[in-house]
């Protein structure tokens, strides 16, 4: 019970000596011991007791709160010399070590590039209309996905990842109603409804990532394959990457089978960026329906990636810089 997640709603939180005493309404009081914890996270809101917090930090234990609904209102209290603090520094020591980003960037987009393969694998068999044309891309993802294994320079490696993505969107505008105008992937603003509707799912999927990784006790403003910059949780964008190409196919399939139509979306027009295109109120209730039923199983697959990344970085030892001046 080292990294305790409390997952349901409480109605109140006590420290009693150095044991947290959970109360539940009408369920016997949870009583454990301070002791055997070294993270402690919280998907409710829930009132922290000053005695806790300041308990929690005589014994290093760090505290997470998650706010689902506005994942900027999320915060952690991490103690110094705590097992999250020294997580989140060596996240620090990577995003500034070359070689081990590179290593990351690679097994990300291994990862990454096996799935758009199987994904578009899938629309050859489907579409046999289209085959020569998907064989094609087959091909270069093939190709990228060799290469990736001699590429020592993240610039190189992000080349990689953008030739395989730019095949798979130049086919899927020819596997994708006429009607819909579909020519190239735009994000902002998205001209069209395939656009749009790739950008929402994105979203959604990216504040999985972001929630996932505050579970796990990662940073998600600390990356390796997307640059850190202000507004944006890099780590969340990192590690959402190998979903993409499952999300695509998912977009790409409820506009074959007309779930979505060109009727379900209005354009607005504007004088600085031109035409946006957007979800109409009642069918945007009808896509976050549909993104429930997929929304636990892809987050279980966030999760573990967030594990996995996380659980590595336990494992390397920092090697701090020597002052050859003694």
């Amino acid at each position: 019970m080292r990294h305790l997640i409390i997952s349901e709603r409480i109605e109140a939180l006590e420290c009693q000596g150095a044991a947290l005493v959970i109360r539940r309404e009408q369920a016997p009081l949870q009583t454990i011991p301070l002791r055997r914890l070294e993270t402690l996270v919280f998907l409710h809101s829930v009132s922290l007791p000053s005695r806790l917090i300041s308990t929690a930090g005589e014994l290093g234990i760090a505290l997470v709160y998650i706010n689902s609904h506005q994942l900027r209102r999320s915060f952690a209290i991490i103690p110094p010399g705590s097992v999250l603090a020294n997580l989140r520094l060596k996240q620090l020591f990577l995003n500034g070590d070359t070689q081990q980003r590179i290593h990351w960037v690679r097994r990300g987009l291994q990862i990454k590039l096996h799935y758009l393969y199987k994904q578009v694998w899938r629309c050859h068999i489907r579409r046999p209309d289209h085959r020569r044309l998907l064989t094609r891309v087959l091909g270069t993802i093939a190709k990228c996905r060799k290469e990736l294994l001699d590429v020592s320079d993240l610039d190189a490696l992000r080349g990689l990842e953008g030739k395989a993505q730019q095949a798979w969107f130049g086919a899927l505008r020819y596997l994708l109603p006429a009607s819909l105008g579909f020519n190239s992937r735009q994000r902002q603003p998205p001209p069209d409804p395939v656009n749009a509707l790739l950008s929402l799912t994105y979203t959604q999927i990216y504040l999985l990532a972001w929630e996932a990784c505050l579970m796990v006790g990662l940073d998600p403003a600390i990356g390796f394959f997307h640059e850190c910059v202000a507004n944006r949780q890099s780590l969340a964008c990192d590690l959402m990457e190998p979903l993409r190409p499952v999300a695509e196919l998912w977009v790409l399939q409820l506009f074959n089978q007309q779930v979505f139509r060109s009727r379900d979306f209005s354009v607005q027009t504007s004088l600085n960026s031109g035409n946006s295109c957007y979800l109409s109120a009642s069918a945007l209730k009808r896509y976050q329906l549909l993104f429930e039923q997929q929304r636990n199983s892809w987050k279980r697959l966030l999760l573990k990636y967030c594990r996995v990344f996380r659980d590595q970085l336990n494992q390397w030892e920092l090697r701090w810089p020597t002052n050859s001046n003694g």
